[in-house]
């Protein structure tokens, strides 16, 4: 078993994915599917430094720290869901 700490935010702004949002939504996301989408997003991306692939997959300005915090739940995540 696996624990996480999260940090939750608490936004009224409903969205379907990041790039589709009509505003700015803080990072990390609010929802595991839409961290999910962006990761496989940057993942797909064939060139550019990961601060590029991030600006584009998240539309948000790169963070390094909280960036690697949060891939490293997801990859955790992703290992342990069938896919």
């Amino acid at each position: 078993m696996i624990k996480f700490e999260a940090t939750i935010i608490v936004d009224t702004a409903t969205t379907t994915s990041p790039s589709k949002s009509p505003l700015k939504l803080p990072w990390p996301l609010r929802y595991t599917c839409d961290m999910d989408q962006g990761f496989r997003a940057m993942k797909n991306q064939s060139s550019g430094t990961i601060a590029v692939k991030f600006k584009a997959a998240f539309d948000t300005d790169f963070t390094s720290t909280t960036f690697y915090d949060n891939l490293n739940k997801w990859k955790a995540l992703s290992s342990e869901v069938p896919h």
